[in-house]
């Protein structure tokens, strides 16, 4: 019923010429609203042009978005992820929406096909962490050198392949859940080859909170290992 006074109202006020004073009335005589809860909501309706309403549309929208992706990726269709990438889009035209949901589907297409080097060792650093005590050198020593470091904004978090094991062991005893998001929203290799850069997230949860890092940046590689890796990150706690 409130959607259906949402509708009157905003045509009315915005295209049959109602008064904000027409429709308090009408709400009132059609809802259980008090005078100053209608008032509250037909001003808004007034001020703000079929915000009220657009949340069915955007509803809809994705509802279409679901149903192409179901179809393209099959099997391989993936509820949360797709909701990861709706929601992180944030509050944006649905045109801009339908850019991101293309750009998830086209790395949806490609992620089986040929790994590079960085979402290769993100894929085994994913179920590594899954699984207590995983993190062990010969698991490090299949995808970066011997000297290999990583660097997080300017600040060096590991340097070797006994620091990497130190360093993300540490990590897994304190966190509940990292997930490297993989595929990535963007990834190119230069032309030949001993760069990768890159833009992806990072979800994690610590003491119950969790939050999602953006990380932008470029990792080096030589004899097709990972020597260096160099991003920035930038926090946001989710709610």
């Amino acid at each position: 019923m409130m959607r259906a006074n949402r509708l009157v109202i905003d045509t009315g006020i915005h295209a049959l010429g109602w008064s904000v004073e027409d429709g308090i009335r009408w709400m009132l005589e059609h809802s259980s609203m008090s005078e100053a809860e209608a008032r509250a909501e037909v001003e808004r309706y007034a001020a703000y042009p079929g915000q009220a309403l657009a949340y069915k549309i955007g509803e809809l929208k994705i509802q279409e978005l679901r149903s192409r992706a179901e179809q393209q990726l099959g099997d391989r269709f993936d509820l949360r992820d797709f909701h990861r990438t709706v929601l992180l889009a944030g509050s944006v035209p649905m045109a801009v929406l339908e850019n991101v949901v293309n750009r998830w589907l086209a790395r949806q297409a490609t992620a089986a096909g040929a790994q590079t080097p960085l979402t290769a060792m993100f894929i085994w650093w994913n179920e590594a962490f899954k699984t207590p005590g995983a993190f062990v050198r010969s698991g490090f020593e299949q995808h970066f050198t011997e000297d290999a470091s990583i660097v997080i904004n300017g600040i060096e978090r590991a340097r070797g392949i006994d620091g990497m094991v130190k360093h993300f062991q540490r990590i897994q005893g304190e966190a509940e859940l990292v997930d490297m998001m993989v595929p990535f929203e963007e990834e190119f290799v230069s032309a030949d080859g001993s760069k990768i850069f890159t833009h992806h997230f990072v979800h994690s949860r610590r003491n119950g909170e969790e939050s999602m890092a953006r990380l932008m940046g470029y990792a080096l590689v030589e004899n097709g290992k990972l020597s260096y890796i160099h991003f920035v990150s930038a926090d946001k706690k989710l709610l």
